[in-house]
């Protein structure tokens, strides 16, 4: 069966029903759909079940990526790299624009100049009025992909646009991939090949830039993930070669800065989000400390996601899924391909191949136990703006109500076999925040409910007794989750020390 999309964007009525034919899965089929087959879809969307579960209003606004399937086959879509040198596949999509030009030339300097003051406070004319850069009309209105608007932040000049909504902005970098701030030594290593393959592999491993040793990294709450590791690699005689320098190099997604208090301190610092690094011995994302960038080079650049400004948000209370939201998974034994339904591994653009991982999977609860926050939708680039280590009940997420046609905050996208061009189903994003952060986020990594307050404590510990994350105490761990706290006596410290041959907690 060939699926045929409406151009109309569609705007949801009580009943949840669809203006426009848009594929979908019944509501018995969303957490088990079996297996796909190319050509075919999981019936008539006649409900869209993901919206209903988190209870979208009848009078907001849902826009779909693209009018028919042609547009989607047709359409250059950015795309993921393959494994770097160290095996790590990079999960968003890097603009093929530039790494598709014969020459990449002086307008993209070596090293970037010194960002403008103030650049991440949302002031002035741009933030508050609606800048079109394509007013033209096909048939009655427009898919959301083709409705591009300028971005808010653009010091370098770049050729950046948000597509379907004033929220969904590619990053306003003009380096080559958009998604990566690259050092000078990799830009001028771009300028001496042609070709995307090549032009990828250089910029997720020449494009990385040196840190401290013994650089923790956190996610967006501030919880230590572990101690950053990673190679760093030059460009010599047309190979990728690694390159001891006594240091960890990382990957660090550009413009996104954030000032926050961590684990362990009392001071608010900046820290810059490193991007598919390794850390505690696990590939992981997060924030480290900026001040640890040890290349003179580095600029911090700041162009955050635009905030809801004085939207509305929805009454309904919602937090992010943890692996005990999925049956027979908990905190200690979670995996992706395992615990998440069958349609999270169908890829989220068509002809996308075994190599990359551009899967549904990706913008939902991640091995490791974490969420993704979303700068822009995936067949925008996908890149992370925030990581949140995902305990029960634990992230609240805020959900700006899509009421007004330039900043709509539910945009669906198509997924796909792997190879294939039919779409399968849908995917649903929405936009909001999480501890005061915006993006977006798979509708289907959220769940109705309050927060409540849990002690992350045990997050990555083994089974048994560990110092709180305070250090004022002791905790008991099972699966990853507190059972048992014991508090040391008033201004003691709890320490962890070796006791014949085996680890315990004293308070001293």
């Amino acid at each position: 069966m060939r699926f045929t999309r409406s151009v109309s964007l569609a705007v949801l009525v009580s009943s949840f029903a669809v203006a426009g034919t848009l594929v979908g899965c019944s509501s018995a089929s969303v957490e088990d759909p079996g297996a796909f087959k190319e050509g075919e879809v999981t019936g008539p969307l006649s409900a869209d079940p993901e919206l209903a579960e988190i209870e979208v209003g009848a009078d907001e606004l849902v826009a779909d990526e693209a009018g028919s399937d042609a547009e989607l086959e047709a359409y250059a879509w950015p795309e993921a790299s393959e494994a770097d040198e160290e095996g790590v596949l990079a999960d968003d999509l890097l603009d093929q624009a530039l790494l598709d030009q014969a020459e990449i030339g002086a307008s993209i300097p070596d090293e970037l100049p010194e960002p403008p003051a103030g650049l991440g406070e949302e002031t002035g004319l741009e933030f508050s009025s609606v800048s079109l850069l394509d007013k033209a009309v096909i048939g009655s209105a427009r898919a959301w992909w083709t409705k591009d608007y300028s971005c808010a932040r653009n010091p370098l000049g770049a050729s950046c646009v948000c597509r379907g909504s004033m929220y969904n902005c590619q990053f306003p970098n003009n380096q080559p991939g958009r998604n990566r701030y690259i050092p000078p030594a990799a830009i001028r290593a771009l300028r001496t090949v042609t070709g995307k393959k090549t032009r990828s592999a250089i910029i997720e491993n020449v494009g990385r830039w040196g840190i401290e040793n013994n650089t923790m990294m956190y996610d967006g709450a501030g919880h230590a993930r572990g101690v950053v590791s990673g190679g760093c690699y030059n460009f010599t005689g047309g190979k990728i070669v690694r390159d001891d320098r006594n240091h960890p190099c990382v990957r660090i997604n550009f413009g996104q800065l954030k000032k926050m208090t961590v684990e362990g301190s009392n001071d608010r610092k900046n820290y810059v989000y490193a991007f598919a690094a390794s850390a505690g011995g696990k590939a992981a994302s997060g924030w480290i400390l900026a001040a640890n960038v040890i290349e003179s080079a580095f600029k911090r650049y700041d162009t955050p996601p635009r905030s809801g400004g004085n939207a509305q948000f929805a009454k309904t209370d919602y937090v992010l899924k943890a692996a005990t939201d999925y049956s027979g998974c908990d905190l200690a034994n979670y995996d992706s391909t395992r615990c998440l339904p069958d349609w999270a591994q169908l890829k989220i653009r068509p002809r996308s191949g075994a190599n990359v991982s551009e899967k549904a999977r990706d913008y939902m609860l991640r091995d490791g136990n974490v969420v993704n926050l979303a700068y822009q939708t995936p067949l925008l680039g996908g890149a992370a703006t925030d990581t949140f280590v995902a305990l029960p009940d634990a992230l609240g997420f805020e959900r700006v109500r899509s009421t007004d046609s330039d900043r709509r905050t539910i945009l669906r996208i198509s997924l796909f076999n792997m190879n294939g061009t039919v779409p399968q189903r849908s995917m649903t994003f929405v936009y909001g925040r999480v501890e005061g952060r915006y993006g977006w986020v798979a509708s289907a990594a959220l769940k109705k409910g309050k927060t409540k307050k849990v002690d992350a404590s045990c997050f990555g510990q083994r089974d048994g007794r560990v110092c709180n994350s305070a250090a004022n105490g002791a905790v008991t761990c099972k699966n990853q989750l507190v059972v048992a706290n014991q508090a040391c006596p008033g201004g003691q410290r709890c320490e962890r020390i070796e006791k014949d041959a085996a680890m315990t907690m004293i308070c001293r």
